[in-house]
């Protein structure tokens, strides 16, 4: 029994002896290396390579420290280091590592360096293994960590997209009470983000969070975020990390002007845009509420823009709202709401929109316009459609336009009410009766699904000279002061063709007109417009028996707007003539027919012009007859015998 003893403990003796000479063997310097040899090799079995200058470590504390550490990805041989720091030094807690908790009890980081880089083929210097990791979620809790003059830099040179952060610190401090950890960052020097050669300016990024329940629970107390385009606040809770549950609230305020730049957008924006959201529910099923207000915005003309509008966003069950919109500026004003669903499946959509009230003239001074509509506009618009079938919209709109007194030139007053009614793919607009001064406007407009269009107008005066003398002053034009025109005319357009090639025949007519001494003209004619060409089929003028006719084509679609037209007096009385013109008593009589051709461009016409006579008299005498022709280029007239 004493040998049996005795053998044990020389046994146990030199197990001692070899575990304690194992200690020592490690700690040596020599023993350092061939464990920090290992290390590299199994992590370079997962696609990573791990440098370090020095590699130090301590067993009896557990305390692991390095200087010149990097670590990439042995992948991308060619690609920056993943990771990079000047100091890394850790301690753990050995006896709750033994019960299977991992808890850093002091960890030091001097200057880290994370940069995350895709190449053009989409490759990156994030290391790859093919193994996974499964279970739930890890037991560990950091007591205290700093990361000190750290630096992060993605670049994705496929996207043509940069995002860097160059100095920035980091505080960890847990609470073995409680396992919560807080967690502070802030920049120290301001970043950038690229995309497409234009630079976003990170002035400012800081926040500080709290993760609590076996770090399951991310209590965001505030994230801010600063730059030359916008200022970001983020707050509330994120909860179930594995099936994360939000509560969160964000706050900003975009500056137009820097983000329409950034984002293309040509037109002229200006000014601060404040958005208010909620984030509520699973990730997967969210729900958004948020209000967006602005004041003094300016989108191109427009400046002294208000703006208040209430949203939501419902993820499962697929809908977006406006539940209410409210804009005004000088002289404008629109309200409404909407419930547009964003799948198939999501049931019907609508829009309700209203006019408060719009001042034409106001907004065509902002405009530029070089004619204002002296009216004040109300109205409203109602629209319905299931799902996402835009082709089956059904809806109405009315517009009210009322005249406001004209005091300056330029300026037209309209007043009446135009209807648009829209079912199944079909758009009618129908103008009850617009009136502007003497000039009436009534008819129907249509669109169908298939672009085709259909509709009549009518446009009417009860006194042409009154109207000519109305678009005159609207435009500025000055009349000529012995010119004198009376009399009833209108144009009646009946509108076809498509929407890409549309089609208007007008026919022009009037009754009893006057021009100055010449009475009881009737007026006929009959054009048609396409884009290609206006085509003057029939004009025909009749005055006390006497006729002119003509006809005529332009052309649109070659430069400089060719013409052809064809024009003819037959056979008239010259006596018939001096009588209307008030000198009956001139001893003159015959007959005369004149026949012109015209062609050449609008901006330089020419015209061929053949005048005949016969049955000349002349104070009793006979005359006989009369040939000439007449020509007219390049601003000269020649007559020829």
């Amino acid at each position: 029994m004493r040998r049996f003893i005795r053998v044990t403990g020389i046994i146990f003796t030199i197990v001692l002896v070899f575990l304690g000479a194992s200690v020592v063997f490690i700690h040596t310097p020599a023993g350092k290396r061939r464990v920090f040899t290992q290390i590299r090799r199994i992590l370079t079995a997962q696609g990573v390579a791990l440098d370090a200058a020095r590699f130090d470590y301590n067993l009896l504390t557990f305390r692991i420290s390095s200087t010149g550490l990097s670590v990439r990805s042995t992948l991308a041989p060619g690609a920056p280091n993943l990771f990079a720091a000047d100091d890394v030094m850790a301690e753990i807690d050995i006896l709750e590592l033994l019960h299977g908790r991992f808890r850093v009890k002091n960890a030091v980081i001097s200057n880290p360096k994370i940069q995350i880089v895709v190449d053009e083929q989409g490759r990156s210097n994030i290391p790859s293994s093919g193994s996974t990791t499964a279970g739930g979620p890890a037991d560990f809790l950091i007591l205290k960590l700093r990361l000190s003059g750290g630096s992060i830099r993605y670049e994705d040179r496929s996207q043509n997209v940069l995002v860097s952060l160059p100095f920035w610190d980091v505080a960890i401090d847990g609470n073995a009470l409680t396992g919560s950890q807080e967690i502070q960052f802030q920049t120290r020097r301001a970043g950038e983000a690229q995309y497409n050669g234009k630079t976003i300016t990170l002035q400012n990024l800081g926040g500080r969070l709290v993760l609590k329940e076996r770090n399951q629970t991310a209590d965001i107390q505030q994230i801010q975020l600063a730059s030359d385009v916008a200022d970001v606040v983020l707050g509330g809770t994120i909860s179930n990390l594995s099936k994360p549950q939000l509560d969160l609230s964000v706050g900003s305020k975009i500056r137009l002007q820097r983000a329409a730049y950034h984002f293309s957008i040509k037109q002229r924006v200006a000014g601060d845009l404040n958005v208010d959201v909620s984030i509520k529910g699973p990730a997967n099923a969210v729900k958004v509420a948020g209000r967006t207000q602005a004041e003094n915005l300016t989108a191109e003309m427009l400046d002294r823009i208000a703006l208040n509008i209430e949203f939501a966003y419902d993820q499962a069950a697929q809908r977006a709202q406006l539940k209410s919109f409210n804009t005004r500026s000088p002289g404008i004003a629109i309200s409404g709401s909407a419930d547009v669903a964003l799948a198939g499946s999501a049931g019907a959509s609508r829009v309700d929109a209203r006019l408060d009230v719009a001042d034409l003239q106001q907004i065509s001074n902002i405009l530029k316009l070089p004619v204002a509509v002296a009216s004040r506009a109300t109205g409203n618009a109602h629209l319905r459609w299931p799902s996402l079938d835009f082709a089956q919209l059904d809806g109405d709109a009315r517009i009210q336009l009322s005249a406001q007194r004209v005091t300056q030139p330029k300026r037209i007053p309209v007043a009446g009410a135009i209807g648009v009614k829209s079912t199944r793919g079909t758009t009618i607009a129908s103008v009850d009766s617009l009136e502007a001064g003497p000039v009436s406007v009534r008819g129907q407009l249509g669109v169908r699904s298939t672009n085709q269009l259909t509709g009549n107008l009518q446009i009417d005066t009860a006194d042409t000279g009154q109207a000519l003398k109305q678009v005159t002053d609207w435009l500025g034009i000055a009349l000529q002061q012995d010119l004198h025109v009376g009399g009833a005319a209108g144009i009646d357009a009946n509108l076809g063709g498509t929407l890409e090639r549309p089609q208007v025949t007008a026919n022009l007519h009037g009754n009893a007109l006057q021009v100055n001494e010449l009475k009881d003209i009737d007026l006929d004619a009959v054009a048609v417009y396409t884009p290609e060409e206006v085509d003057l089929q029939t004009l025909l003028i009749q005055w006390r028996g006497e006729s002119l006719t003509a006809s005529g084509r332009l052309d649109l679609k070659t430069p400089n707007t060719p013409l052809e037209a064809h024009a003819e007096i037959p056979n008239a009385s010259v006596h018939r003539i001096l009588e209307g013109l008030g000198n009956a008593d001139f001893p003159a009589d015959g007959r005369v027919t004149l026949d012109a051709r015209i062609s050449g461009t609008i901006a330089n016409p020419s015209a061929d012009v053949r005048i005949s006579a016969a049955d000349l008299q002349a104070y009793s005498e006979a005359v006989g007859r009369l040939e000439a022709e007449a020509h007219f280029e390049n601003d000269v007239l020649r007559l020829d015998n």
